[in-house]
């Protein structure tokens, strides 16, 4: 089978690639709920206002929730959080509801009932020699058939010290005590369970990396912090599959940035990011006066490359695995024949990437090739596995931002950047300009006004790295110019979920 061909430019080191497994032959009972919908996939991906759960019920044998025998036993973490572990997340479960289920402590997170917003204030935490300001905020999507979608992003921010007890201080007002390490995450959640696959992962993930790291008073070697990074995620993904969570169908991304002493230099700071799917990390750098920059001037440089079938790599595991790459348009060249305004043409920027299928059936249709979760792709070679970058702070390293696909799948990193630097002061204000530009792109490109609106869960995280300038400072020059207007490019973003064939067919 064909697919596309993408040239992409590697940005450093990267670790633990998917191993390829053995080509697996597709289950029966997939097939066999694929041909009780009428050939259509009930598998999403990670970007979606409209899911597959609202537009036909999920396959047969589908449901939301399904016991094992097996749990996830986290005696040993709820003891270490109590310990040595602070946690700022957007939950489904109230803090004191999630202590009692053995929860890490939950603070921070305020919900805006308008625009059904989750928040985590400007707080900050020093690790090494460096400071880190940041802000979160995950707004909820909207799908114009289902008025009680889910949220299915997560967040979630861990600080670890050496000798315990809260460390981070939840204002952003006074001083921040000393860490040894701080973990920041976003998790897209995507299917009929998404929003239950994310919460996991943000819950699992940061309490299994604390096992490795505790103790360890920021001792850790690259190498092994890759390999505890690795791990997290892994054993996330293998307990997943054995929860009560069904996710045949359902995963979630996982891109985070973990802040650590570099292991070469005691007095220096290093960031390692890891990715599963397409959610991003991006960097903003000074950009020197030699090169054209100035006091308001950071370039975009993205630590992520998005894990999607376009990518050659990505592709050739899944089809040694047995998985077939087709778009939409490959597999019905009706698709191609979209409803324009105009007189009988074809809409060029509707976007139909490529998709992972099965050789006999049309599933799982999925168009990432990392995920946790999605148990039936990953026969097909999606993965958990994540890649890992590792970078020691430098002074021209000014913020990072972490974010679901809702974010960038109409910003660009640069647009996302600039909107940092405009706000360096203020990490929450930061993060609701980016939300609030997001949707109003949404809505651009959507062509519509809110009552009619589909558009995506959008989260993000905003870390700044070094202390905050005083107030003064900034109103003697510092105050950032409005950032540059770039040309609006109008597309149609294409719903990343698999749609109803059936719908599909009615669209041409």
């Amino acid at each position: 089978p064909a697919f596309p061909h993408c040239l992409f430019v590697a940005i450093g080191e990267q670790t633990m690639g998917c191993s390829s497994s053995t080509e697996a032959t597709p289950a029966a009972a997939p097939a066999a709920a694929a041909k009780s919908n009428g050939g259509a996939n009930t598998s999403s991906s990670s970007s979606n206002a409209r899911q597959d759960s609202h537009s036909l019920p999920p396959p047969p044998g589908h449901e939301l929730m399904r016991k094992k025998t097996i749990t996830v036993d986290t005696t040993d973490t709820a003891e270490s959080a109590r310990s040595s572990i602070t946690t700022v997340a957007n939950s489904t479960t109230a803090p004191a509801a999630a202590a009692a289920a053995g929860d890490i402590s939950v603070f921070g997170g305020t919900t805006d009932g308008n625009n059904h917003e989750t928040s985590s204030p400007n707080a900050h935490v020093v690790v090494g020699t460096s400071t880190f300001r940041y802000a979160s905020l995950s707004r909820r999507g909207r799908d114009p058939d289902d008025a009680a979608k889910p949220n299915q992003d997560r967040y979630g921010v861990t600080t670890f010290s050496a000798r315990g007890g809260c460390i981070t201080n939840a204002t952003g007002n006074g001083p921040a005590e000393q860490a040894t390490s701080a973990f920041f995450g976003v998790y897209d959640g995507h299917g009929p369970t998404g929003q239950l696959c994310s919460a996991f992962a943000q819950k699992r993930i940061p309490d299994l990396l604390s096992k490795d790291i505790r103790g360890t008073a920021g001792t850790l070697s690259v190498n092994e912090i890759h390999h505890s990074i690795h791990e997290a995620h892994t054993i996330t993904n293998d307990e997943l599959h054995v929860s009560d969570v069904n996710d045949s169908y359902s995963g979630t991304t996982a891109v985070s940035l973990f802040v650590h002493p570099d292991d070469d230099d005691k007095d220096a700071t290093s960031i390692t990011i890891s990715n599963v799917g397409d959610s991003r990390a991006v960097l903003g750098t000074a950009v020197s006066a030699a090169a054209g920059g100035g006091a308001n001037a950071l370039r975009a440089v993205p630590l992520t490359k998005d894990q999607t079938p376009h990518r050659m790599d990505e592709a050739a595991r899944c089809i040694k695995s047995g998985a077939r790459i087709l778009s939409f348009g490959q597999i019905d060249p009706n698709y191609a024949k979209v409803n324009n305004d105009t007189a009988g043409g074809i809409e060029e920027e509707v976007e139909d990437p490529p998709r992972i299928w099965a050789k006999t059936g049309l599933y799982p249709g999925t168009a990432f090739t990392r995920s946790i979760g999605d148990s039936i792709a990953e026969k097909l070679g999606v993965c958990a596995e994540p890649e890992m970058l590792t970078l020691k702070v430098s002074p021209a390293v000014k913020v990072v931002v972490l974010a679901s696909d809702g974010v960038y799948d109409v910003l660009e990193n640069q647009d996302v950047v600039d909107l940092c630097h405009r706000h360096r002061h203020d990490p929450d204000k930061a993060c609701r300009s980016i939300i609030e530009k997001s949707h109003e792109e949404w809505l651009l490109n959507e062509d519509c006004t809110e009552a009619s609106a589909s558009y995506d869960d959008m989260t993000v995280i905003c870390v700044f790295i070094g202390a905050e300038l005083p107030v003064a400072a900034a109103a003697t020059g510092d105050a950032p110019q409005e950032p540059p207007q770039r040309p609006h490019h109008r597309k149609r973003v294409r719903q990343k979920t698999l749609r109803h064939l059936e719908e599909m067919a009615e669209e041409g």
